[in-house]
């Protein structure tokens, strides 16, 4: 394990469920924990965070025993139309479905520049065709991404952490 700044300690191996849906992600984070995992690495846009949290009831282990980790994907930044950041509600959805009352590691994912869920694979090379994908509309990355958005970002990501918060540290 690592020892975070927070005193947490942190799996050097988590078992991660990129691309994992339904009851095959069930299935496979079950089996993770019962294999002695106890690290888990999951995210809000791989849409299996209620399949992460059913697993994890379901194999019985404490939660403090357990180090979850969520990402908050770079659409869901700034202010909603209710002029509130947009990560609080994505926050709650997360522990909403992971079935806990905080996360370990709170993420972004994909701080930096150049990766797009709204447009064809980066393996297709920076000059791939940029027409939208169908079905991605909510995750489109916003097209002021400077650094500035990105501190705002993590600046309301921030009052969430704490060690009795909903957030116990954040990358």
């Amino acid at each position: 394990n690592l020892q975070l700044n927070t005193g947490a300690q942190m799996p050097q191996v988590m078992f991660g469920t990129y691309k994992t849906k339904g009851e095959s992600c069930f299935s496979a984070v079950l089996s993770a924990l019962r294999s002695g995992y106890r690290g888990m690495d999951t995210a809000s846009v791989y849409a299996n965070e209620k399949e992460v949290g059913a697993a994890i009831r379901e194999s019985g282990i404490p939660r403090q025993q357990l180090f979850i980790q969520t990402k908050l994907w770079r659409s869901f930044v700034g202010n909603g139309k209710n002029g509130k950041p947009r990560c609080d509600a994505e926050l709650r959805k997360s522990l909403r479905s992971l079935g806990t009352d905080y996360v370990d590691v709170w993420l972004m994912h994909w701080p930096g520049p150049g990766r797009h869920l709204n447009y064809p694979p980066v393996r297709m090379g920076m000059d791939r065709p940029k027409q939208p994908i169908q079905g991605n509309e909510a995750k489109v990355v916003p097209v002021d991404w400077t650094p500035q958005l990105r501190l705002q970002a993590y600046k309301d990501m921030c009052k969430h952490v704490g060690p009795a918060g909903s957030v116990r540290a954040l990358g």
